[in-house]
């Protein structure tokens, strides 16, 4: 694993930032070719130390807009939207620069 570069930088800066907000610790298992928009991870929380795989997808229409400054992402697994905020943005919504 060490040395293994990954082609979705942005995806890494989201794991980033879940786990930084949620006390959660994420570890992408994207693999070469999967689409950015169907990727999955595993997720640990502080509260259930369990690992869960959890797959990521486009948020629906209606959450267009939701996002201030990024991209909306849905966590299947955990029924939950998530924005990706563009860099230097941060906040649930990314609202804050």
């Amino acid at each position: 694993m060490c040395g293994q570069s990954y082609p979705f930088p942005s995806l890494l800066l989201f794991f980033y930032l879940l786990q930084a907000v949620f006390s959660t610790t994420v570890i992408p298992s994207c693999i070469p070719g999967e689409s950015e928009d169907n990727c999955t991870a595993l997720v640990q929380t502080e509260d259930n130390p369990r690992v869960a795989q959890v797959s990521i997808t486009k948020c629906s229409a209606e959450m267009n807009g939701y996002c201030l400054h990024g991209q909306c992402i849905y966590l299947v697994d955990m029924s939950e939207n998530y924005c990706r905020c563009e860099v230097g943005y941060t906040g649930v919504r990314c609202e804050h620069f």
